[in-house]
């Protein structure tokens, strides 16, 4: 279910980077489903060697900003964003960021999220996505 709703969003917003993630029981979000071309970017390896994408982050940064707010969020200029963290060494330039928080019963259980759309994001792309999560 993860890759068809990503492949849907990849068309509807016209990008390139896309993940959708789950908050587990362990508080972290868990990455469900994430494009290909960002895990061909990553230089993450597992305990065996083997590439692997990134997983398992703590809710914080950009991604808070709309798990704890519960509401969708875009930035056409992300590493001026007063809630960049900063990027793991591994992840590709991002330069903008439109993430929809994810709810099951009310509750926030992840998010959908797109990124480096060549023209930046607008309420258009972000009414697009909140449509899917319905």
């Amino acid at each position: 279910m993860g890759y068809e709703c990503l492949s849907v969003a990849l068309k509807v917003t016209g990008t390139w980077i896309c993940f959708v993630s789950l908050i587990g029981d362990d508080g972290l979000l868990h990455d469900v489903a994430i494009k290909d071309i960002v895990w061909e970017s990553c230089v993450m390896h597992d305990n065996t060697g083997q590439r692997r994408p990134p997983e398992n982050f703590i809710v914080h940064g950009i991604y808070s900003h709309v798990v704890n707010n519960g509401k969708s969020f875009f930035t056409n200029d992300l590493p001026l964003h007063p809630y960049i963290i900063g990027l793991p060494y591994f992840y590709p330039p991002l330069q903008s960021f439109l993430g929809v928080p994810l709810s099951l019963d009310g509750k926030i259980k992840g998010l959908l999220a797109v990124a480096n759309r060549d023209d930046g994001y607008s309420y258009e792309q972000q009414k697009d996505l909140e449509a899917m999560r319905q």
